[in-house]
């Protein structure tokens, strides 16, 4: 699911298709070198197939990761977080202008914390 930002993002800027290509695909699973049985499972899952560029059990240079974020369709993070330590948080891709969809698989991806006077945020709202 896109971010609101996100949407917002495509929606005015000049790319010509809104459709993600599965062939071009960037993954890290595991950046913390901390989850031995799932870089096995879901990293060998990805190791599979040929085309898709990744990283398991290893930290990527934040750089050359949002680089490959502007060069790639899918970016699919499994590890701990939401995967803003691998990019040097979340900010910084929105200031990039990364136009990849992003899915986040990981324990706190999705957490929303409620600060009381705004709307609940969290990694799924940027």
């Amino acid at each position: 699911m896109l971010s609101v930002r996100h949407a917002e993002f495509l929606l005015r800027s000049e790319i010509k298709s809104r459709s993600a290509d599965i062939s071009n695909l960037l993954y890290v699973v595991d950046s913390q070198v901390n989850l031995a049985s799932s870089a096995k499972t879901v990293g060998t899952f990805f190791n599979s197939v040929p085309a898709w560029d990744g990283y398991t059990s290893v930290s990527p240079p934040s750089s050359e990761l949002i680089t490959k974020l502007n060069e790639k369709s899918i970016y699919v993070f499994a590890g701990h977080g939401s995967g803003s330590d691998c990019v040097g948080g979340w900010g910084r891709v929105l200031r990039k202008g990364v136009t990849s969809m992003m899915h986040l698989i990981g324990c706190a991806s999705g957490r929303l914390r409620d600060h009381g006077r705004t709307e609940p945020r969290g990694a799924i709202n940027k």
